[in-house]
């Protein structure tokens, strides 16, 4: 599947113009991702002021730190399964399958957060269906 990469622009024989399957699937990791953030830090920020500042750097940090410490390990001793085959390796069998379930939770309730934000996005052009319905018809996508 193949889209224009210009919309309403001077047409272009070219056939480098077009956008490949895997720039269509940046394209939708980047508006997923930008739509948890967009609406988790507005309500954040609704809330909090711009105090929220302060936890989105701490938060950086936290995130910079890990990185560069699975950067590290993985450069020393590269193996399949990431964080979850070094903490097996650190810590034992029961703390390597215990941080696995717990990243797989994890990225379980970041995925029906994603959902509701998605849907309450979509409720800007249709205000009148209940957001579980919403939720429903993106689930299904």
């Amino acid at each position: 599947m193949e889209l224009p990469a210009r919309v309403g622009g001077k047409k272009d024989n070219n056939k480098d113009s077009k956008l490949k399957w895997w720039q269509l699937s940046l394209i939708g990791v980047g508006c997923t991702i930008g739509t948890g953030y967009f609406l988790g830090s507005g309500i954040g920020i609704s809330k909090t002021g711009p105090s929220i500042v302060i936890s989105f750097i701490l938060a950086g940090i936290t995130a910079m730190i890990v990185s560069e410490a699975l950067g590290k390990m993985f450069v020393q001793d590269p193996q399949k399964g990431s964080f979850r085959s070094y903490t097996k390796k650190a810590f034992g069998r029961w703390a390597g399958f215990s941080s696995g379930w717990v990243y797989w939770f994890s990225e379980m309730l970041i995925s029906g957060s994603q959902l509701t934000a998605l849907s309450i996005l979509t409720r800007f052009w249709f205000p009148n269906v209940p957001l579980w319905i919403l939720e429903t018809i993106c689930e299904e996508r």
